[in-house]
């Protein structure tokens, strides 16, 4: 078995600030000890975009820091809140094409992992452009194991207020997906703020609570959609023939 952590939207301001009546560094702290404590063995941490609120210097800073913490390699794909130069400066792996779109790819035993740019500039709503898919197109040509594809925006609807900022246009991913259908194992986006599972086309989906804040259905008297909810975050687990994705809370006696 392989292990891999999975975190959604921390959206980090400064280390000693507040965003929506939360500390979002301290909450992802609290997860970062449990990773550290608990899943010594995991293999990775991918993070599914939003690393900052307003994409500041100083989020990235602390971000640094806590993410310091972690003895395993740490994955980010970037969000719409995210400044992708800075996001490029916290994750020098990142791979960066002549349009500055931010990708990863990265390689266990068992699969391939590939993380795709979908933010679209001064929006946040999100879009795959033609040199994102020709770059996932040519990746997925290559590969001979199967491929876990990580991104912020969801490329479906899943019932939230925020459907209305999902991929603008996901027929022609949808389209490359589908040449190469046998090989992709499981899709896992961000910016929803719940933990939702499903199919999208015949493609397995799952999308994540934020590490911070998280989004709830409209209720009366909570005209943002916010709620706070403990620290969360997600283990994903590749067996020999099954994938498994566990999604915990922080408990009350280990959370800030």
């Amino acid at each position: 078995m392989e292990t891999f952590i999975l975190l959604g939207d921390p959206h980090l301001v400064g280390k000693d600030l507040e965003n929506y009546g939360q500390n979002p560094a301290k909450r992802l702290e609290s997860i970062i000890d449990v990773v550290n404590t608990d899943y010594a063995s995991a293999k990775a941490i991918f993070i599914l975009g939003d690393l900052a609120e307003n994409g500041k210097e100083e989020e990235y800073n602390v971000a640094k820091k806590l993410l310091g913490k972690l003895n395993k390699p740490v994955f980010c794909v970037p969000g719409n809140h995210d400044d992708k130069n800075l996001l490029k400066e916290t994750f020098p792996s990142l791979y960066i094409d002549s349009e500055k779109n931010l990708s990863f790819h990265y390689e266990t035993d068992k699969h391939e992992f590939i993380g795709l740019d979908s933010t679209l500039k001064g929006s946040s709503k999100g879009i795959i452009c033609q040199n994102r898919l020709s770059w996932l197109d040519q990746k997925l040509s290559l590969i001979r194991k199967k491929v876990i594809l990580l991104m912020h925006h969801p490329a479906l609807a899943v019932g939230y207020n925020i459907d209305s900022i999902k991929l603008i246009d996901s027929s022609d991913l949808l389209k490359t997906l589908n040449k190469h259908k046998s090989k992709i194992s499981l899709l896992i986006f961000g910016h929803i703020h719940r933990n939702v599972a499903g199919t999208w086309e015949g493609f397995p989906f799952v999308t994540l609570r934020g590490t911070g804040h998280q989004r709830i259905r409209p209720q009366k008297g909570n005209t943002n959609y916010i709620d706070h909810g403990t620290p969360s975050y997600a283990v994903l687990n590749i067996f020999e023939s099954n994938i498994v994705v566990q999604f915990h809370d922080i408990s009350v006696d280990r959370a800030p």
